[in-house]
C-alpha cells in the first residue's frame, strides 16, 4: 500500500509503501513453512530441558523465535541471546550485535505500524546500528545510554533528522552526524569526545541550533569550554 504525503511547514514530501516484517526483513512464511519451523522450536525448547547450557540449541531457538514473529517473540528472543551470551562469553560481542540488530529491527517495525517519524532505543543495550536506511523519515531519535562508540557514516542517511538524543554511549567519534541537512538539536552528553576535530562533524550541521556536550573530556580542562564555544559560535545559553 502506498502512502503519499506533504508537509509544507518542513518543506517535504515524500512517497513510500507500507511493508509488513516478512516484507522487511525475511522472506514469505507459507503455512507449511512456519510449521515445520514451530516443529523445530518445540525440539529446542524440549532439548533446553535436558541441557540448559547447549549454546547451540540457544542460538537456534532465538533466530526460530525471530523468523516466526519478531515482535510476538521479542522477549523470548532476547532471553535466550542474554542466557547464550551467559554461556559463551567468548562470542559475547557477537551475541550482542545480534541482539542488537533484533533490536533495531523491531524498531523499525513498531515505526512502520504506527507510521510515526520518533524512534526510542535508550538503554536497550544496542552495540552496532544496522538498517539506518530504514529510518530515512524519522524526525527524532534517542540512543542515549548504549555503548555505541560512535555514530558511523551510514548515519547521514537520516535525512530529515532534527533531533538526536545520544547521551551516555561512550561515543569517541561522531562523524555519522556530519551536514545532517536538518538538525536542529543535538544532545552528547556524557561521552568520551575528546578533541576538537571529535567535534568538526557538528560545524557542517547548517540548522544546528543546540548543542549539549557537558561531561565530554573536549569541554574539560584549561580552555577547554572556550574553544568548544569558538568552534561551535552557537547562543552561549545554547551551548552547555
Amino acid at each position: 500500500m502506498e502512502c503519499c504525503c506533504t508537509d509544507r511547514l518542513r518543506g517535504e514530501g515524500w512517497c513510500r509503501d507500507t511493508a509488513t516484517d516478512q516484507q522487511l526483513f525475511q522472506g514469505d512464511l507459507s503455512v507449511q513453512r512456519a510449521a515445520v519451523l514451530e516443529a523445530e522450536l518445540e525440539s529446542c525448547k524440549q532439548l533446553l530441558e535436558l541441557e540448559p547450557d547447549n549454546k547451540w540449541c540457544l542460538l537456534t531457538l532465538s533466530l526460530l523465535q525471530w523468523a516466526l514473529g519478531p515482535l510476538e517473540g521479542e522477549a523470548e528472543c532476547l532471553e535466550a541471546l542474554a542466557r547464550l551470551s551467559a554461556c559463551d562469553p567468548l562470542r559475547a560481542a557477537h551475541v550482542a550485535d545480534l541482539r542488537s540488530r533484533l533490536l533495531v529491527q523491531n524498531a523499525v517495525l513498531r515505526m512502520e505500524y504506527a507510521q510515526a517519524r520518533v524512534v526510542t532505543l535508550a538503554r536497550k543495550g544496542v552495540t552496532t546500528l544496522c538498517h539506518l536506511d530504514q529510518f530515512l523519515l524519522i524526525t527524532h531519535l534517542d540512543l542515549s545510554g548504549n555503548p555505541l562508540q560512535n555514530l558511523p557514516p551510514a548515519f547521514r542517511t537520516l535525512l530529515c533528522l532534527q533531533v538526536l538524543q545520544a547521551d551516555d554511549c561512550s561515543l569517541e567519534a561522531i562523524e555519522g552526524v556530519s551536514g545532517l541537512p536538518k538538525l536542529e538539536e543535538i544532545s552528547l552528553q556524557d561521552n568520551l569526545l575528546s578533541d576538537l576535530c571529535a567535534l568538526r562533524p557538528l560545524t557542517l550541521c547548517v540548522r544546528l541550533e543546540t548543542a549539549r556536550l557537558s561531561g565530554n573530556p573536549v569541554c574539560g580542562g584549561e580552555g577547554g569550554a572556550a574553544a568548544v564555544r569558538a568552534l561551535l559560535p552557537l547562543p552561549l545559553d545554547l551551548l552547555t
